[in-house]
This record gives C-alpha cells, sequence and structure tokens, in this order.
C-alpha cells in the first residue's frame, strides 16, 4: 500500500503472513508415513517500508527496509512420543517405519536496510546511499 502523505512525502508499507504444510512429503515404496518427515512452516513474515521525499527541486532522498521472519520445521507427527517410540528400518526389503531418523526446528531472520540521497545540478546528477543487510538462523537438530 502507498499513501501520499502530503506534496513530499510518500511512503509505502506491506505486511505479508502465511504458513505452509506439506504434509507428508517423502513417504513412498521404503518409508511409511510414520517415518516420513512432516515439514510446517508455521511462520512465513514480510515486513516492508519505504519513505521518499524530495527536500528540494534538486534533492531527493529515499529510505527503505524489509524485515523477513520464518520457521521451518521437520518436526514428528502426532502420537510419536519421543521417550517410547525409535525408528525401525527393516534389513531385508529396506522399509523404514514407526519415526524418521532427525528431526528439525528453524528459525531464521533476514533484515534489509537501504537509503539514498540524489542531487542533480541540472545536466550532472549524483546519487549516494548505503545498503545492509544481515540476519541469522536458529538450527536445532534432535532425533527420538
Amino acid at each position: 500500500m502507498t499513501w501520499q502523505l502530503d506534496q513530499r512525502n510518500k511512503v509505502g508499507f506491506i505486511w505479508y503472513d502465511t504458513t505452509y504444510c506439506f504434509c507428508p512429503t517423502d513417504a513412498d515404496l521404503t518409508r511409511s508415513w510414520g517415518a516420513a518427515t512432516r515439514p510446517e512452516y508455521p511462520l512465513q513474515r514480510l515486513i516492508a517500508g519505504d519513505w521518499t521525499t524530495p527536500a528540494t527541486n534538486r534533492l531527493l532522498f529515499d529510505v527503505r527496509g524489509q524485515l523477513y521472519r520464518s520457521e521451518s520445521n521437520r518436526i514428528p507427527w502426532d502420537g510419536l512420543n519421543p521417550k517410547t517410540i525409535v525408528p525401525v528400518q527393516e534389513q531385508a526389503t529396506g522399509m523404514r517405519f514407526r519415526a524418521g531418523d532427525t528431526y528439525r526446528t528453524q528459525f531464521q531472520t533476514v533484515d534489509h536496510w537501504a537509503g539514498s540521497v540524489s542531487y542533480v545540478s541540472g545536466s550532472h546528477a549524483f546519487k549516494a546511499g548505503v545498503n545492509d543487510k544481515f540476519g541469522g538462523a536458529q538450527f536445532i537438530d534432535y532425533d527420538l
């Protein structure tokens, strides 16, 4: 969404939330439904904004930023008790059942900030700016 606040100031904003579940994704001839992973994405959030203003007829300021938060999990199916069930692989057929090998939870962030100033002197133009992107991930790997 974009707003023209006044004759000189324009701002834009977006907020996007979604969730995903691809359940089950890897059950096949050698892996039962219980041994398949359960990928869930309970948080996928993007927040972005920008501001633009011409300070004078020769000077323009532009600032923008973005925040991204997400979770990407491979978790046990409901009913699997981590304290009492172990994964099993049938040696003759290779069939895996009862539980998956490993599971994980992951939370990640990505932040992006940028800004610039432009100056036009008639036949010449000058633009300078900064741009910074940073983030991180917390990854927890576990098995039953």
